[in-house]
């Protein structure tokens, strides 16, 4: 660990002021299912109609999950995905987090914290969601 990073950065510490408070919180989960896709950032994404309605399934599923579209000033969340591929992983995982945490959330700013891992040669492609939203934490 270098001393610029501070012991915050030790495995399993998260950063002071980014947390959610451990209560009162919400959970939920939703699932995914294939043909999973990846975050685009080229001017075309924003017109791709397969991205846009991948966002728009993930929302759909979202809010069948009871997650909120968006988060208030005081509040927080928690993302935990964990993708499933049948072979071999596809796209790289921080571009399968980014389009879901774009789905989500109509402003992802205030998911203060993502986690992701990735599984290969499961049989199917789907990825797994878990949401904390709670109190931002001091």
């Amino acid at each position: 660990m270098s001393k610029a990073a501070g012991k915050d950065a030790e495995v399993g510490k998260r950063p002071e002021g980014e947390t959610i408070s451990p209560c009162p919180a919400a959970r939920y989960g939703f699932k995914v299912d294939g043909p999973l896709l990846g975050y685009r950032a080229s001017a075309k994404a924003a017109f791709d109609p397969r991205y846009s309605g991948y966002k728009k399934l993930v929302r759909y599923l979202a809010n069948t999950a009871g997650i909120p579209n968006e988060l208030g000033d005081a509040e927080a969340a928690e993302v935990y995905i964990r993708v499933y591929w049948a072979k071999k992983a596809r796209i790289d995982l921080s571009n399968v987090l980014k389009a879901i945490e774009d789905g989500m959330f109509t402003q992802d700013r205030r998911i203060c914290a993502i986690y992701g891992i990735c599984r290969e040669d499961v049989g199917s492609e789907y990825a797994e969601v878990d949401v904390i939203v709670g109190r931002r934490g001091k």
